[in-house]
């Protein structure tokens, strides 16, 4: 009995070793299996994904820190409340569905600030680092990526609007299901018409699918693709201040990827398992 008693506590003891063992270590502070455990799961990567994302974000994190970036209690709610708004719902509405899902409001706002932190790192990299692209530049762009801009005159849809963002995803679902609360509206959108946002994202959706839910004025937007008809290249002067925004994008992300790469291979990580 003592025997088996110790087997299992053996057992428990190897678990826990490999449940919240350290994997890495990245400049003295530890990455724990858990960590990656939960990351994987959370993001639905696999190991060597979770792993490079934690690293990534155990390195910006320190470099926060040593740049002595603040985030204030006041930028947090802000931001708190813009991503309850973004679910379309109030504040207290938000907290109550995090309690429901016991998620503490504490560790949520945590992560928040350390996001803003990193969105204010990236905005110090970026303006020390980029210069804006000129016309001529993105002239030359267009005249060798003229295949690009090439895109339908008319998309047909069906838009569905609804005040609950609810309904919307119920009808994702079970697209036949009738909801009062939902409107629908078939339409002829003409390309060169459409906000270039919302452009975007009806072009990025085939045919005969639906859009993600868009909050539009008070209510929440979802499409449904129809027919794409009609091909025509667009002139350069419509597309102009596209292709600045594509290429300062591009840019942003080639200088912000550029630093943290350099910045990774000067750690000091080890891998432990």
């Amino acid at each position: 009995m003592r025997k088996f008693l110790f087997l299992i506590l053996f057992q428990i003891s190897i678990f826990a070793g490999m449940i919240d063992g350290i994997a890495i270590v990245v400049n003295g502070e530890p990455i724990t299996t858990y960590d990656i455990y939960k990351v994987k799961k959370e993001l639905h990567i696999d190991d060597k994904k979770a792993k490079a994302f934690l690293i990534s974000k155990m390195l910006e994190e320190s470099e926060v820190r040593r740049r002595r970036i603040q985030v204030s209690d006041f930028e947090v709610d802000k931001a708190f409340e813009k991503v309850a708004k973004s679910n379309g719902l109030r504040v207290d509405e938000f907290k109550n569905v995090l309690i429901s899902k016991n998620i503490s409001i504490k560790k949520f706002k945590e992560e928040l600030r350390k996001q803003l932190g990193r969105d204010k790192l990236y905005q110090m990299i970026i303006k020390s680092k980029m210069i804006k692209p000129t016309d001529e530049e993105a002239k030359e762009f267009f005249e060798k990526n003229k295949a690009r801009f090439i895109m339908p005159k008319i998309i047909e849809v069906v838009s569905y609007s609804s005040f609950n963002r609810e309904d919307l995803i119920e009808l994702y679902k079970n697209p036949i299901k009738f909801n009062p609360n939902i409107e629908r509206r078939e339409e002829n959108l003409e390309t060169e018409a459409i906000n270039p946002r919302l452009l975007q994202i009806l072009l990025a959706t085939p045919e005969n699918r639906f859009t993600q839910i868009l909050p539009i004025g008070h209510k929440f937007v979802m499409y449904y693709i129809k027919k794409k008809s009609g091909l025509k290249t667009l002139p350069f002067e419509k597309m102009k201040n596209r292709i600045l925004t594509f290429m300062f994008m591009t840019k942003k992300q080639e200088v912000l990827d550029n630093y943290f790469k350099k910045l990774k291979s000067e750690a000091d990580i080890k891998y432990i398992r």
